[in-house]
C-alpha cells in the first residue's frame, strides 16, 4: 500500500469513527427505553418456559413459526410435568 492509499485509508476511519459516534448520540432515550421493555418482557418469557420445563429458543421459534402461519401468538405452554 502506497502513502496515498495509507493516507485516504487512514481518513476513511476517522470519517467512519466519526458517524458511529455521532449515530450513537443520535439514538432517541425513547428507542432506548422500548427496546430495554422489549429485552425485559422477551426475558421474562424464556424464565417463564423455562421453570415450566421447555427449551425457551425451541418455544420461541415455534410460536413464531406459529404466528407467520395465522397471524396470532400462541399462549404459553402448561408447565409439563415434573420427573421427580
Amino acid at each position: 500500500m502506497n502513502r496515498n492509499q495509507e493516507t485516504a485509508l487512514q481518513i476513511l476511519q476517522e470519517i467512519l469513527e466519526s458517524v458511529r459516534e455521532m449515530t450513537e448520540e443520535a439514538i432517541p432515550p425513547l428507542i432506548q427505553e422500548a427496546g430495554a421493555r422489549t429485552q425485559s418482557v422477551l426475558m421474562t418469557v424464556f424464565r417463564t418456559l423455562k421453570r415450566r420445563g421447555y427449551n425457551p429458543s425451541d418455544e420461541v421459534v415455534d410460536a413464531l413459526k406459529t404466528a407467520i402461519r395465522t397471524s396470532q401468538l400462541p399462549p404459553l405452554p402448561p408447565p409439563l410435568p415434573s420427573n421427580n
